[in-house]
């Protein structure tokens, strides 16, 4: 358990967990708090104030919420979020049968074009817009963490 420290990383591993872990809130916090959290860090993501102090805010919020800090530890540790982690796991297990190939990738990375929200994507379950924009994610490199897919 994390008990709501995070390790010193990278500025961009924590933009990154900043724009992905905003998909992620709901199922941390509740719908309650949520909201306001991901307003927080859509403002921090969009702000034109110095990336050092965007990360310094950034990383309060993280570690204000005890789920939200495992989270985010289990991000900046991976490079992408911990559902995803699973699903490259037993990808790597899948030993499928002989001459058929590879199985097919664990999940693909989405981006708003406006930088500020990330959301992976499995297989082919619904993908919502960017909740600040409301602009549809375009498919984007694996960034942080580059996962195995």
């Amino acid at each position: 358990m994390n008990c709501g420290r995070l390790h010193p990383v990278d500025d961009d591993a924590i933009l990154e967990a900043m724009r992905t872990l905003r998909g992620y809130l709901p199922g941390l916090v509740g719908d309650a708090e949520a909201g306001g959290i991901d307003r927080e860090l859509a403002d921090l993501l969009v702000s034109t104030a110095d990336v050092a102090e965007v990360i310094d805010l950034g990383l309060q919020v993280l570690q204000r919420d005890e789920a939200v800090a495992e989270w985010a530890a289990a991000f900046l540790a991976d490079g992408f979020p911990p559902d995803v982690r699973a699903l490259i796991e037993e990808r790597e297990r899948y030993s499928g049968l002989p001459g058929l190939g590879e199985p097919p990738p664990a999940a693909r990375r989405y981006a708003c074009p406006n930088g500020d929200f990330v959301r992976w994507r499995r297989g082919a379950e619904p993908l919502p817009p960017c909740p600040t924009h409301s602009l549809p994610l375009a498919e984007a490199p694996a960034g942080v963490g580059d996962p195995p897919c």
